[in-house]
C-alpha cells in the first residue's frame, strides 16, 4: 500500500459548468510543498544553488532519449551514476526528486523528432520502470510525470492525441508502481489548466490510473498577476490564466476524484526594464500587443501572490516556481524564455529570490482572498415581492460592485427579456417598462434580476409577481397618488413626480397625464378661470418626473389625472396650486 503523503481528508462541494455540485473528499496538503525548476542535470554547484533557495522539491527533466538511447533495456550508465548522485544528495537535505520522463528515442518512435511518441507504450513504461528500481532510486517518494506537456503538439508530435496518451499512462504506471512502489504517477503537465483535455483523459478511461494531475501556469508572455482572470465560452475558468488551476480540481472533483493537483511550472519572465520600453511579445497571438514579461520587481511580488493563491485552493500539493536560473541567449532564441529565473545568467540574486527564499523557509505571509468570484451585489427596486399587476411590468434594479458591472439582465419565466450592457456603473438604476407582460397567463411568475461583473461572475435575483385581470386589480380599491410638491427655479421651470399605485402598491396599468393649468384674469367681460396650457403624459406603471417650462406669471396649478384603461375608471388627484413670477427679458 502506497504511503500518503502529507494528506488531510476535507469536504467539499465543487459546482462546474459541465456537471453540477459533487460531493467529493479532498486529499490535500495544508500548503502546497514548495519547489523549484532546475534545467539540465543539476550536480555539483548547481545543486548546490538548487539547495540555497530553500526548496522542499526539484522538478529535473530525465529524458528517455537520453537515458536508453540505442536498444531497450541498455540504460546510459553516466546517467544513471549521475541522477542516483542527485537523488543522494536530495534526500539527504530533506528535497524530494520530481523526475519529468519525456522524449523518446528514435529506436523506440521511428522519428527523428524526439517529441514523437513511442510506437509501442511498453517500451516507455518497461524504461521508466528499470530507472525507478534502481539502487539509490527506488524508495525515495519520487514524484515521476509521464511525459511533458502532451496536450500540445510541439510536445506530442505530430498532433495531441488523448487517446493515444491515455494508453501511455494505463501501461506506464503499473510498471512504475511495481518498480517503485513509493513512487507518485504523475499526469504529464498541460499547457495552462487544460481542463478539456483532462475532460478527454477521463473519457478515455485514465481514472485509476494516477496519483495527481499536473499543470504549468507560467503562460506565454504573462504580464498579469495570479489574481486577474477571466471566463470562457461556457463560464468557466480560462484554461489560459493562473487561476485556471481551479477548474482542473473541479473537474477532478466532477468525476468522483479526489486526487490532488501539482503545479509544476508557475512564473513569470523579468524582461521589462523598471523604467518601462522593454522588448514587446514575440509568440503566439500576443504577438507584439503586450509586453513580453514584466518587471524583476514584479516578477518578486507575483511569485509571493502566486504561492498565496495556490496555498488558497485545496488539493494543490505543489508549487514549483520556473526556473532557478535565467537562460544564456544560445539556449532560447526568444528574450522571454531566458528570464524567469531567481538567478541571473551571472548566479546574482533577482529580487524574486529573496522572496521565493523567505516562502520556502517561513511559508505563506500574505493575507486576504485571491481572486473576485462574487457577483454583483444586486437590489431590486420593483416589482415588489407578491407584487399583482394587470398590464405592463415596471422592472428596475441596480448592481453594486468594485468595478462596473458588465451587463445586468432581466428574464421572465426563465427567458431573457432584455439586457444592459453599455453606460452601466456601480449603482446605477436600469428600467424596463415591459409590455411584454401583458401577454403572460394569469397566475404566478419569476422576474429574475442578473448581473454579470468584469470577471464573469453572475449573480442573480428572483421576484414572484402575480399576473391578475384588470377586474381583479380595481377590486382591490381606487387608484392613489403619491406627489411630491411642486418645485420651480428662477428660470420658470417647474418639476412634478410622484407614482401612481393600487391600494395594494402595485404598479397600475395605463397611462397618467399632467395637467397644466393657468388662472386667467378677471376683465369687465368675463370672470378669471383655468385654462389649460400643458399636457405631459407618462406610463401609469412606473414612477414619473415631468418637468415643464411656465412662460406666463401668474398663479398656477397642476394635477395628475390616471388615464384607465377599461374596465378601470378614471381619476385624477388633487390639484397643487402655486405662483410663479416669469422674469422679462
Amino acid at each position: 500500500m502506497r504511503r500518503l503523503r502529507r494528506v488531510l481528508t476535507l469536504v467539499a462541494l465543487v459546482a462546474v459548468a459541465t456537471g453540477g455540485a459533487a460531493a467529493v473528499p479532498v486529499s490535500a496538503s495544508a500548503a502546497p510543498t514548495v519547489g523549484i525548476n532546475a534545467s539540465g542535470i543539476p550536480s555539483g554547484p548547481a545543486l548546490d544553488e538548487v539547495l540555497a533557495t530553500g526548496a522542499r522539491e526539484v522538478r529535473m527533466f530525465l529524458l528517455w532519449r537520453d537515458l536508453e538511447p540505442s536498444a531497450k533495456g541498455r540504460l546510459d550508465p553516466g546517467l544513471v551514476a549521475a541522477y542516483t548522485d542527485i537523488v543522494g544528495r536530495l534526500v539527504a537535505a530533506g528535497v524530494r526528486p520530481n523526475f519529468v520522463f519525456t522524449t523518446s528515442p528514435q529506436w523506440a518512435s521511428g522519428s527523428g523528432d524526439q517529441n514523437t511518441p513511442p510506437r509501442d507504450p511498453a517500451d516507455y513504461a518497461d524504461a521508466l520502470a528499470r530507472f525507478a528500481a534502481l539502487p539509490g532510486i527506488a524508495g525515495h517518494d519520487i514524484a515521476y510525470e509521464l511525459w511533458n506537456e502532451e496536450d500540445a503538439d510541439e510536445w506530442w508530435a505530430p498532433k495531441a492525441d488523448a487517446a493515444a496518451y491515455a494508453t501511455l499512462v494505463k501501461t506506464a504506471a503499473p510498471a512504475l508502481r511495481a518498480a517503485d512502489p513509493s513512487a507518485e504517477v504523475v499526469l504529464g503537465p498541460t499547457t495552462g489548466s487544460d481542463f478539456p483535455w483532462l475532460e478527454q483523459l477521463y473519457a478515455n478511461g485514465i481514472q485509476g490510473s494516477f496519483d495527481a494531475a499536473a499543470a504549468h501556469l507560467d503562460t506565454g508572455c504573462l504580464v498579469n498577476g495570479p489574481a486577474t482572470f477571466f471566463r470562457d465560452a461556457t463560464g468557466r475558468i480560462s484554461q489560459y490564466v493562473f487561476l485556471g488551476a481551479r477548474e482542473m480540481l473541479a473537474t477532478m472533483r466532477a468525476h468522483g476524484d479526489a486526487k490532488p493537483l501539482r503545479v509544476t511550472e508557475y512564473g513569470w519572465s523579468s524582461t521589462q526594464p523598471g523604467s518601462g520600453g522593454g522588448p514587446s511579445c514575440e509568440r503566439g497571438a500576443s504577438t507584439g500587443l503586450k509586453p513580453s514579461g514584466v518587471t524583476p520587481a514584479d516578477q518578486a511580488t507575483f511569485l509571493a501572490q502566486g504561492y498565496h493563491c495556490l496555498a488558497q485552493e485545496p488539493g494543490v500539493e505543489t508549487a514549483t516556481w520556473f526556473t532557478l536560473r535565467d537562460a544564456p541567449t544560445a539556449e532560447s532564441p526568444l528574450d522571454e524564455l531566458r528570464h524567469y529565473g531567481l538567478l541571473t545568467t551571472a548566479g546574482a540574486h533577482k529580487p524574486a529570490w529573496d522572496v521565493f527564499h523567505q516562502i520556502a523557509t517561513t511559508g505563506d505571509t500574505l493575507s486576504g482572498l485571491c481572486g473576485d468570484f462574487t457577483g454583483p451585489a444586486i437590489t431590486v427596486v420593483t416589482p415588489k415581492v407578491g407584487q399583482s399587476y394587470a398590464g405592463s411590468l415596471l422592472i428596475s434594479a441596480s448592481a453594486h460592485d468594485t468595478g462596473a458591472p458588465r451587463r445586468i439582465s432581466f428574464a421572465a419565466d426563465g427567458k431573457t427579456i432584455q439586457n444592459f450592457g453599455d453606460g452601466l456603473a456601480s449603482d446605477k438604476v436600469v428600467s424596463l417598462d415591459w409590455q411584454g407582460a401583458k401577454a403572460l397567463s394569469i397566475g404566478t411568475h419569476t422576474i429574475t434580476i442578473s448581473a454579470t461583473d468584469a470577471q464573469g461572475n453572475v449573480a442573480s435575483q428572483d421576484v414572484q409577481v402575480k399576473k391578475v385581470s384588470a377586474t381583479d386589480l380595481v377590486a382591490v380599491g381606487p387608484a392613489r397618488f403619491t406627489l411630491k410638491g411642486v418645485a420651480c427655479s428662477k428660470a420658470a421651470s417647474c418639476v412634478l413626480s410622484g407614482r401612481l399605485l393600487s391600494p395594494s402598491g402595485s404598479p397600475m396599468p395605463g397611462k397618467v397625464q399632467l395637467q397644466w393649468q393657468w388662472r386667467t384674469k378677471a376683465t369687465k367681460k368675463r370672470k378669471a378661470t383655468w385654462k389649460t396650457l400643458h399636457k405631459i403624459t407618462k406610463p401609469a406603471g412606473k414612477p414619473f418626473k415631468a418637468r415643464q417650462k411656465l412662460e406666463r406669471s401668474g398663479s398656477w396649478r397642476v394635477r395628475v389625472r390616471y388615464l384607465a384603461p377599461k374596465p378601470l375608471k378614471a381619476s385624477s388627484s388633487p390639484w397643487a396650486y402655486f405662483t410663479v413670477k416669469v422674469r422679462k427679458r
